[in-house]
């Protein structure tokens, strides 16, 4: 009987996760979602193209010019883990950038949310209203 209830959880929480895509994704909101969408990928991309060739091709000249040869095998160790370190560290620091660009639109995105759910009309406050 517990179990039942446990998996119905889970499957409320999942199906709440759908939901909340189909309000993003109604006839008003699309437009707050595709330009984010697209400016986060030209970001990333250019971002991660220019990491992986710099950064492969520095590596490369270090272990080929200045490496002594009986060493060379650590190039087949180093240059990933080192790609894979970088990645992570880029991947947190374009996504610190991807939502600064995409603040605005998510802000405009929650308030046609909020309109359609409570069927009111937003009232905009202004921060001094919001401090009080």
């Amino acid at each position: 009987m517990v179990t039942n209830i446990k998996s119905t959880m889970h499957i409320s929480g999942f199906l709440y996760i759908l939901k909340g895509a189909k309000l993003c994704f109604k006839k008003g909101n699309k437009r707050y979602l595709i330009l984010p969408f697209f400016i986060n990928i030209i970001v990333y991309t250019i971002g991660l193209y220019f990491l992986f060739g710099s950064t492969t091709a520095y590596l490369n000249d270090v272990f080929n010019n200045h490496i002594h040869e009986y060493l060379s095998w650590l190039s087949w160790i180093v240059i990933p883990i080192v790609n894979i370190i970088l990645f992570i560290i880029v991947i947190y620091f374009f996504t610190t950038i991807a939502l600064t660009i995409g603040s605005p639109f998510f802000t405009s995105l929650a308030m046609n949310v909020q309109e359609d759910l409570t069927q009111e009309k937003f009232t905009d406050s202004s921060f001094k209203d919001t401090l009080k």
